[in-house]
């Protein structure tokens, strides 16, 4: 399906000749959602393989990587892993073709942690968003931001379904 794929670019209502697609998946191909997570999986399996996780609760399950489409999301609970991380990285890299942007990444500080995040080139943030939930440097304002988002969502909701009604 791939194979000898070529691109076209339109100029003023003209084709300006064919680009051949040497790498890459075609924007809106029905099997990226499928391809991409197959590609990923090696990188995640080897963090996972690497690392120590963070224990959630009082359970004995641990949490290190989450991933969903293109976002991932690493639990570092220790300034070491940080090698262990880029390591991985730059094999997948390698592997693939494709780059991690650190200027599209953040990192963030939880509890006592000191240490910047200079190996990755990530910057350090004091909040940051995970599939819509807020992570904060505790987990009182973790709590408090990601419902705080819930809270004012549902009020634009309600608002915009009676102004809906009554209009």
């Amino acid at each position: 399906m791939y194979d000898q794929a070529t691109t076209s670019v339109q100029i003023s209502g003209v084709l300006a000749g064919t680009v051949s697609i040497q790498s890459g998946i075609r924007q809106g191909c029905p099997l990226s959602m499928v391809l991409y997570p197959l590609c990923l999986d090696p990188l995640i399996r080897s963090l996972e393989e690497n690392l120590s996780g963070l224990q959630l609760g009082r359970s004995h399950q641990f949490v290190l990587v989450l991933a969903y489409a293109d976002d991932v999301t690493v639990f570092v609970i220790q300034p070491a892993a940080f090698a262990k991380i880029h390591q991985a990285i730059r094999c997948f890299e390698k592997a693939t073709g494709a780059r991690l942007n650190p200027t599209k990444s953040k990192a963030l500080a939880v509890g006592a942690w000191t240490e910047p995040v200079t190996m990755l080139g990530i910057e350090l943030h004091d909040r940051v968003d995970i599939l819509e939930v807020t992570f904060g440097p505790t987990l009182v304002l973790s709590v408090k931001d990601s419902w705080t988002g819930v809270v004012r969502t549902v009020r634009t909701q309600s608002r915009t379904a009676y102004a809906r009604n009554f209009a």
